[in-house]
């Protein structure tokens, strides 16, 4: 099993069988016995805690918290480390999330079905923002839940109304940087059918939105920030469109010419 497989209540890609919720339920339970683990031995390895510890497990967990309030997550190591890890597992970056879901971290009895609730009800506020902030353009993204957790657990992008939503795109999809996360959790069918529509629209999308090319290239070539002309793949996607583009120009300006003529 992978290290980075989700608990994803069905989410991510649909389940097809009941060994599918049972995985789920599985590594649900796992990673309570992470969250444990780490209130009470600093330790992520859950291989520490004892089979009674294990047996009693939400009632230790609930006493490991009985003391702390939301604002501990920040300010208190151990518990911040012990819900990092906890919502990893879940995609999702306990930076990220509201001093109000913190407080139910806290204080909720963390079963399967009430995570669920939580978690979801997480991802769909994450892409309501998405929806507000960032253009139409690319909202068939959303339906790939590996990249809204991408954007939320692997990045901590904060939404708002930029083209900081180029990169994770690029990033995501144009150069898969998540396969290695979430190629055990995702739906790969829907991921590829939003890649070929991301690489088609991404060069147009870099016009309207990004930097102009020669910033970009020079930005890059001086190291202040990656370029989208760093990855081959990339380069060739704008080179392309650039190409096509000024043929086409040219076609239509011949045209016009020939008009004159």
């Amino acid at each position: 099993m992978s290290l980075f497989k989700r608990v994803t209540f069905g989410k991510f890609k649909k389940f097809t069988k009941e060994e599918d919720l049972i995985e789920d339920k599985n590594l649900f339970i796992n990673s309570k016995k992470v969250l444990l683990s780490y209130l009470l031995y600093e330790e992520t390895e859950f291989d520490k805690l004892t089979e009674e510890q294990i047996c009693d497990l939400d009632n230790l967990i609930k006493r490991e918290l009985y003391n702390y309030n939301s604002l501990d997550i920040e300010d208190d190591d151990i518990l911040y480390y012990a819900f990092y890890f906890f919502m990893f597992k879940f995609g999702l970056s306990i930076e990220l999330i509201s001093d109000q879901e913190k407080e139910e971290l806290l204080t909720m009895d963390l079963s399967y079905e009430n995570c669920k609730k939580m978690v979801l009800n997480i991802f769909d506020k994450y892409i309501e923002e998405m929806n507000n902030y960032w253009p139409d353009e690319i909202k068939v993204c959303y339906k790939e839940r590996g990249f809204v957790s991408y954007c939320h657990c692997r990045e901590n992008t904060i939404i708002k109304k930029d083209n900081s939503f180029l990169k994770v795109i690029r990033d995501y999809f144009l150069l898969d940087k998540g396969k290695f996360y979430y190629d055990d959790t995702r739906d790969n069918n829907l991921f590829n059918e939003i890649k070929i529509e991301m690489e088609k629209i991404y060069p147009e999308l870099k016009e309207k939105y990004g930097m102009k090319k020669y910033l970009d290239k020079i930005l890059g070539f001086l190291g202040y920030m990656p370029s989208d002309y760093s990855y081959d793949e990339v380069s060739k996607l704008l080179n392309n469109y650039d190409k096509q583009k000024n043929q086409k120009n040219k076609g239509e300006y011949i045209t016009i010419k020939q008009k004159e003529d």
